[in-house]
């Protein structure tokens, strides 16, 4: 990870970040262990239309396609304090099994563009 910069190097908890050549916004990894029965984990993440009930800033999340049951067009709404305003989130959620290191990848990221997989991307201005 030569190009990345290193926040955190630990052994149960890795973040690293780069700026992407043409684009503003910053590429994160972060890797880490949780406790937890992993069927816990990706019940959670998987429940998208729940994080509005656990995450206050959000009052809208929603699933807006399904490529597949691991692959999928999120969008999630922000209501932030003043003096910010409220931002919304088109992000593609993405899960693959990485079979030789008996291990899960998860990827989110911020959806570019009008469309996503023939689905329209209605942008609030």
């Amino acid at each position: 990870m030569t190009s990345w910069t290193r926040f955190i190097d630990k052994s149960d908890v890795k973040i690293f970040y780069k700026q992407e050549e043409g684009l503003s916004p910053i590429t994160c990894f972060i890797e880490g262990v949780i406790n937890a029965p992993l069927i816990n984990v990706l019940t959670i993440i998987g429940s998208v239309e729940q994080f509005k009930e656990w995450m206050p800033i959000t009052p809208i999340s929603t699933v807006l396609k399904e490529v597949t049951p691991f692959r999928k067009l999120l969008y999630l709404r922000n209501a932030l304090q003043w003096p910010f305003w409220h931002r919304e989130i088109f992000v593609e959620g993405a899960g693959y099994v990485i079979k030789g290191e008996k291990a899960i990848g998860l990827s989110m990221e911020s959806v570019r563009g009008g469309s996503w997989f023939g689905h329209e991307l209605k942008r609030n201005p």
